[in-house]
């Protein structure tokens, strides 16, 4: 039965990233992963979420560096 909910979880993981919804996959590969530890599979389908995460949440710091950047060189005209 654990194996059939951890597929169940991976397979949720799976539409979730195919949306791009990395930290609701990343989620649900990790549920996955407690159910059935040896699946390297989802192992390594967490590593990518996690590094989708990481890369949205640079690409979010340079988004706002930017903006605070503008409204510095607003504020000095």
């Amino acid at each position: 039965e654990k194996e059939s909910d951890a597929k169940g979880a991976s397979r949720l993981a799976d539409q979730n990233a195919e949306r791009g919804k990395w930290t609701a996959a990343a989620e649900g590969y990790r549920r996955a992963l407690q159910l059935d530890p040896a699946d390297a599979e989802t192992a390594g389908k967490l590593k990518h979420a996690e590094e989708e995460i990481s890369i949205a949440d640079a690409a979010k710091v340079r988004e706002d560096a930017g903006n605070l950047r503008t409204t510095i060189e607003k504020a000095l005209m």
